[in-house]
């Protein structure tokens, strides 16, 4: 029983390492000190994990040539490839939880972690802002451009390379407490600060796609919490209507959280409505029609807006379409609706009041509440294409998968 135990805290530890790199992907020198140390410890995590916990030499063979992929990855282009290479081992982690789920728990502390120390450092940015300039942004490469979009373009990055993956740090951050308030009433009055804390920074991040499509997530969840319909109405009206009053007094009381309204209200005027997105779709558009079954190939999208400074389509599914074609496109997206159905399936089970406060309830919330939320967020975003979203998507997919696979009769005769 104790060598079991030891063997799944190599799933604990993988997911704790996994989790680290998640949350500072922007400045990963920050905690390792040289990248090196990170791609070691990623690739000792994995294999141990691998290698103590599954029965059939077929996998620790997948060791092998996961061994083999990582060499390749020092070898060849590393900015591509580290997308890659982190991808593979969420992979190898989305099955490898399936058995483990319980041990999904400790990824919290990084993330959770990650989400108020970049809040309070947006915060500081806002009261401080040379010494924001002058002793935080220089810790990155890419410094100087930071303070450029910081101070002349209104962006917060906290303490990230960009406002928009800040904005999404302070989100998994909210729909995690989130989860945790619903389900959990221990803690309540901390738990619902630390969550208001970190909402006004998201208004002050300002970012609109991303805090309209976290708003959509969190009220699905509390609608589909409850089974009457009345309920759910009388659910849906006191959620709008506290998310109004929180927004209005926020606006007066908390400085800069009048920073999103002014950002819905007045664009740049040198972007359209979209942002320039219209134009990104287009292009996408064109290249699936050249090739609508096979695609352009996987980064071709990056290859044809070469000469600009746009990263990406700014919408997963028509970057999808354009690189991979019908065939890669519908691969994809149904395993992501297949992972969805699960937590779906697990999430319906497990909202039942016998279950309020327990580990398996407040996961599965956050996990469904987090799939939907970057569904909806690949709409106008590139989560698909960032490994900090992509990655910690399919670890809390597995861990939703996993919980229905475990509970698989006793979920099909309570749903």
């Amino acid at each position: 029983m104790g060598l079991k135990v030891k063997k799944s805290k190599l799933i604990a530890i993988w997911g704790i390492i996994l989790s680290i790199s998640i949350a500072f992907r922007c400045n990963p020198l920050f905690i390792y000190q040289n990248s090196g140390i990170e791609y070691i410890l990623l690739i000792l995590t994995t294999i141990l994990a691998l290698f103590f916990n599954t029965r059939y030499l077929r996998i620790i063979l997948s060791a092998d040539i996961f061994i083999g992929l990582t060499i390749l990855c020092f070898v060849y282009s590393p900015d591509f490839n580290k997308y890659i290479f982190f991808i593979i081992i969420c992979i190898l982690y989305f099955y490898s939880i399936q058995k483990n789920y319980i041990e999904i728990k400790y990824i919290k502390y990084p993330l959770i972690g990650f989400a108020l120390f970049t809040s309070i450092v947006t915060w500081i940015s806002f009261f401080f802002p040379t010494f924001y300039t002058n002793n935080i942004l220089s810790m990155f490469p890419e410094g100087s451009s930071l303070v450029y979009s910081f101070t002349h373009r209104n962006m917060y990055h906290g303490f990230t390379n960009h406002y928009s993956r800040n904005s999404y740090y302070i989100i998994v951050g909210i729909l995690f407490l989130f989860s945790s308030l619903l389900s959990d009433k221990k803690y309540k009055k901390i738990k619902a600060v630390t969550l208001a804390f970190l909402m006004c920074t998201q208004f002050l991040v300002a970012k609109r796609g991303p805090t309209l499509f976290l708003i959509i997530s969190l009220l699905y969840i509390v609608i589909k919490k409850e089974s009457d319909i009345n309920k759910k109405l009388v659910k849906s009206f006191k959620f709008i209507v506290l998310g109004v009053i929180l927004f209005i007094l926020a606006y007066i009381f908390v400085p800069g959280v009048d920073n999103l309204i002014n950002r819905i209200l007045e664009p740049n005027s040198s972007e359209d409505i979209s942002s320039s997105r219209f134009y990104l779709w287009g292009v996408a558009w064109k290249m699936f029609i050249n090739s609508p079954i096979l695609g352009n190939g996987w980064g071709s999208y990056l290859k044809e807006m070469s000469g600009t400074t746009f990263q990406g389509a700014h919408n997963d599914y028509f970057q999808l379409l354009a690189e991979n074609g019908i065939i890669g496109f519908f691969i994809i997206v149904i395993g992501n609706l297949c992972c969805l159905y699960y937590s779906s399936k697990v999430f319906n089970f497990f909202k039942k009041k016998e279950y309020e406060g327990t580990f398996e309830q407040k996961w599965t919330m956050f996990s469904y509440s987090f799939q939907i939320f970057i569904l909806l967020y690949a709409l106008t975003g590139m989560p698909h294409y960032s490994y900090e979203q992509y990655g910690l998507y399919l670890m809390l997919s597995g861990f939703s998968v996993g919980l229905y696979k475990i509970n698989y009769k006793k979920i099909e005769r309570g749903n």
